[in-house]
């Protein structure tokens, strides 16, 4: 990257399940908060940051601590942000940015998928007794064909540790 420069706004600091409205200009930057991650819309443009979902080439990221539930919340956030505000174009963290309402849904219809297969593979083997190893190798087909790269498969394996964790301490 290059050289940073300094944007002159206020540093500021939101509680989960909070909202920020920033003034830039004439025009407002919502930042809604979550327990582990934030969604930046920009409505006056219609430009709506997902940051780690909604990508086209990656998984979603469960949070450190997390178990899962906060990042489905997320979603959801992400969603109704996208059908209920002016939209013009999704800008994922990872991946190809995407203009077309349908195609955005279609990727957070995606992780919600993902991330509650996970959670319901891994709550099952465990009421079960199912070694963790056992549930390791079982949740391989849970990533999706098309993510099947290493890159994504360290991504569920660290998703799969964190919601083990979590689950694991409630037994």
């Amino acid at each position: 990257s290059g050289t940073s420069y300094d944007a002159n706004l206020p540093q500021l600091q939101t509680k989960p399940g909070g909202v920020a409205h920033v003034r830039i200009g004439d025009h407002y930057l919502d930042i809604y908060s979550q327990e582990h991650h934030s969604v930046v819309h920009f409505p006056a443009l219609g430009l709506l940051y997902g940051g780690e979902f909604g990508s086209d080439i990656m998984l979603p990221a469960v949070a450190d601590g997390s178990d899962g539930d906060d990042e489905i919340e997320t979603l959801r956030l992400l969603a109704s942000t996208l059908k209920r505000k002016n939209f013009q174009l999704y800008l994922p963290k990872y991946g190809t940015r995407d203009n077309e309402t349908v195609g955005v849904m279609r990727r957070l219809a995606a992780d919600v998928a993902y991330l509650n297969g996970l959670k319901n593979h891994v709550g099952a083997g465990l009421e079960r007794g199912d070694a963790v190893e056992t549930i390791e190798t079982a949740s391989r087909g849970l990533v999706p064909p098309e993510r099947r790269i290493r890159v994504c498969e360290d991504v569920h394996d660290v998703n799969l540790e964190r919601i083990i964790q979590s689950y694991s301490k409630r037994m």
